[in-house]
């Protein structure tokens, strides 16, 4: 079922001052995922163009650019799909315009003749369509997508949060090169029956060879329903999987399931990058300190204290309750769901999925120094725990002073009904 409801966005083919809502909604919405506008949107004679955006990417190569001719087509208040004779001579658009490739941005669908005919282009021209699921999907699985969402959206965006539904993608192992119809529909129903939702809030995406992904959207309790009380065994079982490797809310949150045997609870496959921590940052500007970091580096110079906060921010944007890991927390991910001092002699750490866990930042615990190896993370102490780097040493660092290395990463508290939505 759908949650934004495109004709919030006003007509386009009426001169009523606000016409340019739906390519300004597009320059926004591009920009959130990571385009970079570059020209439009303008009144008046387009030469075929609305939006040209450019996107960077990076390689073995070097880093390179990509221009994108983007065009606008907002046919939700009529409901038509956007036909095969309104996209026309599409390679010499993008020619003229001097660009690399093109995006359809359509507030409905493409109809069965313009996916053709786009498919036949594929060799030749770099073609992405952004219908109205896709922009949906962007919009409600990351923290600055939402921000666009709530003031393009705002009937749909509060009806939404008021539901406390999440989006989320979940990563099975298994072997799907021949996946079926017959496939989806039982992969649906198990799901639908194992998180207790209508089968309709469950939605599949894309399967790739050698794993599935699946998308829905969901309350945050009926997530937790993964992994509390071995669900997200069951679910595997019953899927004919190997297990689940990683649950992903929104775009950027990856979180995999540790079943130790003190607890379960998610843990964040990375710690906290830059582009992350940035979108806390820039809603607190005056906490702004540029570290020249790119994106997908991780957040290396915070403090105990701003770590909290960062968490008490991210709760309030999912609906669920993130902290920072405890000290057994973080040892037993580190040692594959093992307790703390239970790990075979002569061996090394194994840790479930979690990646960037040695050679990288320290990173923060919530136990105090003065009640190491506790669970309780309502205990208060002076000094915090860092963890992590090379050598697995627990090191005791002011919780106020910023700490050149030192990052973070999140776990999603879990309680009996499933994940943790009380502060």
């Amino acid at each position: 079922m759908p949650i934004l409801d495109f004709t919030e966005i006003p007509e386009g083919n009426r001169a009523s001052g606000i016409q340019d809502s739906f390519e300004l909604f597009a320059r926004d919405c591009l920009h959130c995922i990571g385009y970079v506008p570059c020209d439009g949107p303008d009144r008046g004679a387009d030469d075929g163009r609305d939006l040209i955006v450019e996107e960077r990417r990076s390689g073995v190569g070097g880093e390179s650019f990509v221009r994108w001719l983007v065009s606008c087509k907002h046919y939700a208040h009529s409901g038509r799909s956007v036909g095969v004779d309104e996209e026309n001579n599409i390679r010499d658009r993008v020619e003229q315009h001097r660009c690399n490739g093109f995006i359809g941005f359509y507030s409905t669908l493409p109809s069965s003749g313009l996916a053709r005919k786009l498919k036949g282009m594929c060799d030749a021209l770099e073609l992405r369509i952004f219908d109205h699921e896709a922009i949906e999907t962007h919009l409600l699985g990351a923290a600055t997508g939402l921000d666009v969402a709530r003031r393009y959206f705002p009937r749909s965006y509060k009806k939404w949060k008021a539901a406390g539904l999440c989006q989320a993608t979940l990563i099975l192992d298994g072997d799907f090169s021949n996946f079926t119809t017959e496939d989806r529909q039982r992969i649906r129903e198990v799901l639908a029956d194992v998180l207790g939702l209508p089968i309709g809030e469950v939605r599949l995406v894309r399967v790739e060879s050698g794993s599935i992904k699946v998308t829905f959207q969901a309350p945050m309790a009926a997530l937790g329903r993964l992994v509390s009380t071995n669900v997200h065994t069951v679910l595997a079982e019953r899927l004919k999987m190997q297990r689940m490797e990683e649950l992903i809310i929104g775009d950027d949150i990856e979180l995999v399931p540790v079943s130790a045997p003190e607890a379960e609870f998610w843990i964040s496959r990375r710690p906290v990058t830059a582009e992350q921590y940035s979108m806390y940052l820039h809603g607190h500007p005056h906490l702004f300190i540029s570290h020249g970091l790119d994106d997908d580096h991780l957040e290396a110079r915070v403090s105990w204290n701003q770590a909290r906060e960062y968490c008490k921010w991210l709760s309030g944007s999912v609906g669920a309750l993130v902290r920072l890991p405890t000290e057994v927390e973080w040892e037993s991910a580190a040692r594959g769901g093992l307790l703390v001092g239970h790990l075979p002699a002569g061996t090394s750490p194994e840790p479930v999925g979690i990646v960037a866990l040695v050679e990288n930042v320290w990173e923060w615990c919530v136990s105090p120094v003065a009640k190491r190896g506790s669970t309780d993370v309502r205990a208060v102490a002076a000094a915090r725990v860092l963890h992590g780097d090379s050598s697995y040493v627990v090191k005791d660092e002011n919780p106020s002073r910023n700490k050149v290395r030192a990052g973070f990463r999140l776990i999603y508290d879990v309680n009996e009904s499933g994940i943790n939505t009380s502060s």
